[in-house]
């Protein structure tokens, strides 16, 4: 077994969130060898139902494509950068199928957290120097000016979706010994 290292990464919030394609090619990678087993009398194994569970796992992954796609998010939020850290063999060995998996989840989970934790800033306070103008007519206070709470962020309901996905990629096995 090698050595692994720590590794932190940066990206915006919408890179981390549209970061599923690795989940579709390992779903695809999963279905090419269970197919490669069919026919061979291996259908009745552990390594084939292990296969058959992960690759049903892996279809969360297209549940975080939809809510991805769907989610609506402000500039300032979507252009974000988040931190994140992942796992990786020294050197240039390739990453396993659960590095790569965790590498994705590692960086869809640092986005749906800065979601989560986002607070709109608030407009600058409009300060003015003079006396509040007033209306000619019925001597009021002119009161165009207001001061507006900003409204709360409601997290987009898509988030939870893919927390939920999440939460089922964490469980999947990858068979063999190139796990």
């Amino acid at each position: 077994m090698g050595s692994y290292k720590t590794v932190t990464e940066k990206m915006t919030v919408r890179d981390a969130l549209d970061n599923y394609s690795d989940i579709a090619e390992l779903k695809s990678e999963l279905e090419q060898w269970k197919e490669g087993m069919d026919g061979t009398g291996l259908e009745n194994t552990e390594k084939y139902q292990t296969l058959s569970d992960s690759i049903d796992a892996l279809e969360k992954g297209d549940d975080i494509e939809t809510a991805a796609g769907n989610i609506e998010l402000p500039e300032e939020l979507e252009s974000q950068e988040i931190t994140f850290t992942y796992m990786r063999p020294y050197g240039k060995d390739p990453m396993t199928r659960a590095q790569r998996l965790s590498y994705c989840c590692a960086s869809i989970s640092a986005a749906v957290d800065a979601i989560r934790d986002y607070e709109p800033e608030e407009p600058e306070p409009i300060h003015e120097e003079d006396e509040p103008e007033t209306d000619e007519e019925t001597g009021m206070e002119d009161s165009h000016q207001e001061d507006e709470e900003p409204e709360p962020w409601d997290v987009p309901s898509e988030v939870d979706d893919i927390q939920s996905a999440l939460d089922e990629l964490e469980n999947v096995e990858f068979p063999g010994m190139y796990r």
